[in-house]
């Protein structure tokens, strides 16, 4: 597991922690990946990276907010502390 924290959501920010993550993983043969259709995780560096490292890139169909509703929300408490502690 990794993380990376930046004001901007980009791909240079998204291959960095997808390759901090592949760093401490061993084996990524099988993996599933699964995203949102936000322009960094359709671009042809993301998905060369994954399959440089043989993993399958997953998303949901468009329109389609349940599959990635847990993690959203998850993920929106530490963005919301980190927007109230820098401010």
């Amino acid at each position: 597991m990794a993380h990376t924290f930046s004001k901007q959501n980009s791909l240079g920010l998204v291959t960095i922690t997808l390759k901090q993550a592949l760093q401490i993983e061993v084996g990524t043969d099988g993996l599933v990946l699964h995203r949102d259709q936000e322009y960094h995780y359709t671009s042809h560096s993301f998905f060369a990276l994954t399959r440089e490292y043989y993993i399958l890139a997953s998303m949901s169909r468009r329109g389609n907010c349940w599959d990635n509703a847990p993690m959203e929300s998850f993920f929106g408490h530490p963005k919301e502390e980190v927007l109230l502690v820098s401010v």
